[in-house]
């Protein structure tokens, strides 16, 4: 992983952290625009040696560790709603945004784990 991924990487991870520290969940955020992975990865205009776009997410480690962009088949879709649903009075999603902590380190490096 380059440096710049593993920057990134480690910011979508304290982002998520603060996400967890916070008790207001309208303080809690999960759009793409707060994802240091997605603005660095968001490649909409490349294009691959014949001319189609490229998957805007191709190069982040999330879609190389899952095959799917978007943050499918992580713990992102079920953390996104849980916390829409605290903002309108459920509680504190705690263990999926936990989850999607887990996951983000899980793709660190072995060495940096």
């Amino acid at each position: 992983m380059d440096k710049e991924t593993r920057m990134a990487l480690e910011a979508s991870i304290r982002h998520w952290e603060a996400n967890l520290a916070t008790d207001d969940p309208h303080q809690a955020s999960y759009s793409y625009l707060d994802c240091a992975l997605c603005q660095l990865f968001d490649n909409e205009d490349e294009v691959d040696d014949e001319g189609n776009p490229l998957d805007v997410c191709f190069k982040c480690p999330v879609m190389q560790a899952t095959g799917e962009s978007g943050c499918r088949n992580t713990p992102y879709a079920r953390a996104r709603v849980a916390i829409s649903a605290w903002r309108r009075g459920a509680p504190k999603p705690v263990a999926e945004i936990q989850a999607e902590i887990d996951f983000l380190k899980s793709l660190l490096p072995e060495d940096e784990k």
